[in-house]
């Protein structure tokens, strides 16, 4: 559904009943998703709060656009409301410990991922982003393969692969970051950097080794503008 069919029919249904707080819910992701209009996303947020105040969905998203905003105590308390409301609920400690990484709170992302496992523990995206949070605390990767060694189930091989080439490369494991690449059958795209795509992973692997001219060859097999430092 694109964006235009999509306020039509959220226009549509706010004229119906302005009062449904799940209305204005969807009306934020629309926004959110199609549009940067961050006014707008904020307001549908406070929308959907006023209709419905103990709403943790909302809680828990609004509480990124106060701290964007720099008001950090009301999205403290929009994250311990969220919490609170809905304390089995995986995804929002997750996404609290991912906000104190962005800001370098690492010791109080690790703790909010450390619970997002224990309520959700095969889901393997929770093991990778306790990983990602204990190389960017001290850049050391012993604590991020004692993480990763718990990942149960194979539903998000990418992410995994990724992880695992990642500390390989960080240990300067080349061997075993290269023989990852080789055998799985997913693209890689780097945990920590923008986009990279396993060819060029591979050709930046053979350089760090020093062998220029497989790398070469490996650069050479990329599309146009793709080869760049991560």
């Amino acid at each position: 559904m694109n964006l235009k069919k999509a306020a039509w029919h959220l226009s549509k249904a706010e004229r119906l009943d302005p009062n449904i707080a799940e209305v204005h819910l969807a009306k934020f992701y629309c926004y959110a998703w199609f549009t940067s209009d961050t006014e707008k996303i904020f307001q549908e947020l406070k929308n959907t709060l006023e209709i419905q105040p103990n709403n943790a969905e909302a809680n828990i998203e609004i509480a990124y656009y106060y701290r964007d905003r720099g008001q950090v105590e009301l999205a403290r308390k929009s994250e311990s409301k969220a919490v609170q409301l809905d304390p089995l609920n995986a995804r929002y400690p997750s996404m609290l410990g991912g906000q104190c990484n962005s800001r370098r709170e690492y010791k109080d992302a690790e703790q909010y991922f450390k619970r997002a496992i224990e309520l959700s523990p095969a889901t393997s995206g929770y093991y990778v982003a306790l990983a990602q949070n204990y190389v960017d605390l001290n850049g050391s990767t012993k604590l991020a393969w004692e993480a990763v060694k718990n990942i149960r189930d194979d539903e998000y091989e990418e992410d995994n692969s990724n992880i695992f080439v990642y500390l390989s490369v960080l240990d300067r494991d080349f061997d075993k970051a290269m023989s990852i690449l080789k055998s799985s059958r997913r693209e890689y795209r780097n945990v920590a950097q923008a986009y990279m795509s396993s060819l060029q992973m591979i050709a930046l692997i053979y350089r760090y080794q020093g062998n220029h001219g497989l790398a070469r060859k490996y650069e050479g097999l990329l599309p146009a503008g793709e080869l760049r430092e991560p």
